[in-house]
């Protein structure tokens, strides 16, 4: 499955509480990166992290971006 590096999708695991991991591609070509970002449970509620999705996901693991801007003046 193709997880785009700008989606949000959750994974939880069930052990003895909730473990949540995003889960996304950095490209289509790449594996994909599972990272742990909070714990839920019926004692603690929901425990998330407080790191923003793009400090996250800041090693893009050497893929080049290409971008381009226009002028609409």
């Amino acid at each position: 499955m193709n997880i785009p590096f700008d989606w949000e999708f959750v994974v939880a695991q069930q052990e003895e509480t909730m473990q949540l991991s995003e889960v996304y591609r950095i490209n289509a070509t790449f594996p994909l990166e599972v990272h742990r970002v909070g714990n839920w449970s019926l004692a603690t509620g929901l425990q998330w992290t407080n790191t923003p999705l793009y400090r996250r996901r800041k090693n893009l693991r050497g893929v080049e971006l290409r971008i381009t801007t226009a002028d609409v003046s």
